[in-house]
């Protein structure tokens, strides 16, 4: 094998796999990596004479606007709130994709994620505290736990399932701010 050869299969497949999926430049060099060293084993080639390729290509993929990973992390930001997901899951899950810290610590600077809004979420979707209908208070100690297992702050998880539903209401359709939230469920 070539090196122009591994270069042309490289790039067909970071646009391929790019096609299919967003992804972190860290990200798509592990993707690249697996891929080069699994056809190499096939034609039984040291693939270390290849790797260099890897980086770039995931560099070519940059210039050509294919990956940014400001972009990314703020996209998976966005869909980490809707989901509900913590703020520490969203951060583990990035920084596994090869997010760097920085990076990081800017898309949520730049993001409208809010830890208060994303428990919200996420007790509706799991039907905790006053999202269920005739909710057994028993179960509130199960469901605090549960919550802070996904990662959201203990007091921020107390107040999701202490408050009333037609609070939460207004918070999930973003008809009040998470402030006015604290204060019309009584906790100011």
């Amino acid at each position: 094998m070539n090196s122009t050869f591994a270069n042309d299969y490289l790039i067909k497949a970071a646009y391929a796999y790019l096609g299919r999926y967003a992804s972190s430049k860290n990200n798509l060099k592990r993707v690249l990596e697996r891929k080069l060293k699994r056809i190499c084993q096939k034609k039984e080639i040291d693939p270390q004479d290849y790797l260099h390729l890897v980086d770039q290509v995931a560099i070519q993929c940059e210039q050509h606007g294919l990956l940014d990973d400001l972009v990314y992390t703020q996209s998976k930001i966005r869909v980490g709130l809707a989901r509900g997901k913590s703020q520490r899951a969203i951060k583990s899950s990035l920084l596994q994709k090869g997010v760097e810290p920085t990076i990081l610590q800017k898309g949520f600077d730049t993001s409208q994620y809010d830890e208060l809004k994303a428990a919200n979420y996420y007790a509706k979707r799991r039907g905790f505290g006053n999202w269920r209908e005739g909710g057994d208070s028993n179960k509130v100690e199960k469901q605090l736990q549960a919550m802070v297992r996904a990662g959201f702050p203990y007091k921020i998880s107390q107040l999701i399932l202490k408050a009333p539903k037609a609070v939460l209401e207004q918070l999930y359709h973003n008809e009040i701010d998470p402030e006015s939230f604290i204060h019309e469920a009584g906790y100011s």
